[in-house]
């Protein structure tokens, strides 16, 4: 009987731990996704220095939390999000908006995709 309460225990544990972990990556994919999208529209509107303003806190967040992001996500995932933030900061400091736009759009898309990964539904059960 110990051994069936010890894993009931054990799997209400692991569940937890896996909606902890759908909750931190979901709320990080939202509050990266606002201000890259912030930095985006700064830059079409031709504030640039809000643009970097808005590009470098957003980097900063994600590299907040580079360790927990480095166990739980796909190393590619990763890849594309730090190449998408210096290409984002590379049209910023070119002033050129069409670039700021678009790589801010390929991170925003790029933590959609993570955020849905990340997600419990029932293709992800079954």
């Amino acid at each position: 009987m110990k051994k069936e309460i010890f894993a009931a225990l054990l799997l209400l544990v692991l569940l937890a731990l896996s909606y902890a972990n759908i909750f931190v990556i979901s709320t990080l994919c939202e509050d990266v996704s606002a201000l890259v999208e912030s930095a985006g529209d700064a830059a079409k509107a031709g504030d640039f220095e809000a643009a970097e303003a808005s590009a470098r806190r957003a980097l900063e967040l994600f590299e907040r939390y580079a360790p927990y992001t480095h166990i739980v996500l796909r190393h590619m995932d990763i890849e594309t999000l730090t190449h998408g933030f210096y290409e984002l900061l590379g049209g910023i400091y070119l002033r050129s908006p069409g670039d700021a736009l678009a790589s801010a759009q390929l991170i925003v898309s790029e933590l959609e995709d993570i955020r849905e990964m990340e997600s419990i539904s029932w293709g992800s059960v079954f």
